[in-house]
């Protein structure tokens, strides 16, 4: 029965993960258009903002936890890991390809499936790992047949890929900080309130210094802004935050490589980019090694995720 029970809250926290990664994967087609208007780190800023507006009443609404010193240290983890993914992303993407950007960024899944086990004390079986090699294949496969294989190796593309590199490092701080918030009690919204607030803090420095206008407010702008603010950011987190209370860390991050399959497809939908036969067989490897690590995940006993 136990098991039965098990399962069903990894489906549940699987089907919340698979919603979010659908938000999350229209935000770069929201960038595009807003990066015609806005620097990066502006677009970060108002995406946290928005967010926090979203984010506030919503933990009014709930009986907030009184922190204590460990909390606080992992909403600042947690908020400075938020704040460099973004940040290190632009730019690292500004020194190399889309294509390699969005392949070298994977790396947080590894990461994350030995610092989960180090620290948060998940379990590390073969199924695990099985899973994240079949998801970095499929990753590889997708974008082999975009060109992205060819950047990893130029050296006009190193620095770029490079800082890339520590843009996924700073994804799993993320994530590390808000699994450690959900395992120690706190509400959902009222972790990523402090974390939010910190990046927001912390993003105002590059704001500052790199701040651009480069075009008129649009309303399509508008509504991009208002998407990859309040959907992509405030309500996406919120679907990522309940799927914590029910999944390994290992597996909310294995779920979220999705993203930049989801993102192909929406440049097809939104932009007419052609869907080759490279992304299915690597969605299909993606989904594959997903399940994969989701089958463990379903074996570990209920309460390693409470």
């Amino acid at each position: 029965m136990k098991t039965e029970s098990r399962t069903a809250a990894v489906a549940e926290g699987l089907a919340l993960m698979v919603l979010a990664t659908i938000i999350w994967g229209i935000v770069p087609i929201c960038a595009k258009v807003l990066l015609r208007i806005f620097d990066p780190y502006s677009i970060a800023l108002s995406r946290f903002v928005l967010a926090l507006a979203v984010l506030w009443p919503i933990m009014r609404m709930r009986r907030a936890r009184r922190l204590d010193r460990t909390d606080k240290l992992w909403m600042l983890l947690g908020g400075v890991g938020m704040a460099g993914n973004y940040s290190l992303f632009n730019l690292g993407l500004q020194h190399t390809t889309a294509s390699a950007a969005n392949l070298v960024v994977q790396i947080e899944m590894a990461e994350l499936v030995f610092l989960t086990w180090l620290l948060l004390k998940e379990r590390l079986g073969w199924q695990k790992l099985l899973g994240v090699a079949v998801i970095m294949g499929g990753i590889a496969v997708v974008f082999s047949g975009k060109g992205g294989l060819g950047a990893l190796s130029r050296a006009e593309y190193l620095f770029g890929n490079t800082i890339l590199l520590f843009a996924g490092s700073s994804w799993a701080l993320y994530i590390l900080g808000q699994k450690t918030l959900v395992n120690r009690g706190m509400p959902v919204a009222q972790a990523l309130v402090g974390m939010f607030s910190v990046a927001t803090v912390l993003t105002l420095l590059p704001v500052s210094v790199f701040h651009q206008t480069r075009g008129p407010m649009t309303p399509l702008a508008v509504l991009c802004l208002v998407i990859i603010g309040v959907f992509s950011t405030g309500v996406a987190y919120l679907l990522a935050g309940r799927a914590f209370r029910l999944l390994d860390a290992s597996t909310v991050g294995a779920t979220a490589s999705l993203v930049p399959i989801v993102t192909i497809i929406n440049a097809r939908i939104f932009l007419h980019e052609q869907i080759t036969v490279y992304l299915l067989i690597g969605a299909l490897l993606v989904i594959t090694g997903i399940l994969t690590i989701a089958t463990q995940d379903s074996q570990t006993p209920a309460h390693t995720n409470a």
